[in-house]
């Protein structure tokens, strides 16, 4: 077996049980022995690479440049959304608009869920969790958010939730969405 060269196959590896282990190593890989129960493994990564990120822009009048970056957190990644050309602000000086989307994958559904509680939770009545455009969406063992400023319209950040809600397809995700300077709701399946 060669050495894993990704944090990615590290996390495969440790993942995968030694029964299966052992069971592709030999050529069997579907061989109908006991095993441990099948384990979902998609990361943040995985979900990057099947979905392409200029997906959560699309409709809007702007262009973006994505660039998406590990953070420190092995189990995060960010994928920042910045306007290529500068808009003008109310004030006269030109400012580019930015957005992000965190992607965090966990071991179990159950820790997802519990993060996404106590954002939740945390989330203030009248300000929200940020005081910006805020979506958090909970997805099995994932928790992506987005997070735009207050820059952006409510139409606009209402259609790149609608294109993530899109690329997740899941039809049990619960979402808290907050409005900009104003509280949240949680919606589920939705």
């Amino acid at each position: 077996m060669t050495q894993p060269k990704t944090n990615h196959t590290n996390a495969l590896l440790r993942r995968l049980s030694l029964s299966t282990l052992i069971l592709v190593a030999a050529g069997c890989g579907n061989a109908a022995v006991p095993r441990d129960p099948p384990v979902a493994i998609p990361t943040a990564e995985l979900f990057q690479e099947r979905y392409s990120p200029e997906t959560i822009t699309q409709g809007l009048p702007w262009k973006f440049s994505v660039s998406t970056e590990q953070t420190e957190t092995d189990n995060t990644t960010r994928t920042l959304f910045v306007s290529e050309e500068p808009v003008e602000d109310s004030g006269g000086k030109a400012v580019s608009l930015s957005a992000f989307l965190e992607t965090q994958t966990f071991d179990r559904p159950e820790q997802a869920a519990g993060v996404f509680a106590k954002q939740a939770d945390n989330a203030h009545p009248d300000t929200g969790l940020t005081y910006a455009w805020d979506l958090l969406v909970l997805d099995g063992a994932h928790l992506h958010h987005l997070h735009a400023p207050c820059l952006f319209s409510e139409e606009s950040f209402n259609t790149m939730s609608a294109n993530l809600r899109k690329m997740i397809r899941s039809a049990s995700r619960q979402t808290l969405r907050c409005r900009c300077g104003g509280g949240c709701a949680v919606t589920n399946g939705g």
